[in-house]
């Protein structure tokens, strides 16, 4: 359970070693970034849930162009857990209300897909 700053860097940590964040190109100007808003209020919406999904299905799709990255406030609380897809050359893309479910559809739908899932997609 994360209860402290240090306990989400030992998570952070942990799966930057076992997951997709061993970068096999340091070329960041090709990479999508998966970003995970950790402050408080996404923690207790389920946050801490959904970065675990989207770290596993992302690593189960061997998606090597792709970085799972715990952020922290995304400034949208009622809206928690949020995700937001940054791919270069694309618009950003935020998920609200990202439940487990929700987090392997984005991977599966859309980072595999290339499709927006336009129901759970929330304005930047």
């Amino acid at each position: 359970m994360i209860k402290s700053r240090e306990d989400l860097m030992n998570l952070r940590n942990k799966y930057r070693d076992d997951v997709i964040m061993r970068l096999i190109s340091y070329d960041s100007s090709n990479r999508t970034e998966v970003m995970v808003g950790m402050a408080d209020c996404g923690i207790a919406a389920g946050a801490r849930d959904t970065l675990k999904v989207l770290f596993d299905e992302v690593n189960n799709a061997r998606l090597e162009d792709v970085s799972v990255i715990a952020v922290d406030c995304m400034g949208n609380c009622d809206n928690e857990p949020i995700v937001q897809i940054s791919t270069p050359g694309k618009p950003v893309i935020r998920y609200k209300k990202v439940d487990t479910a929700l987090a392997k559809e984005i991977v599966a739908k859309h980072l595999v897909g290339g499709s927006i899932l336009d129901h759970a997609r929330m304005e930047v």
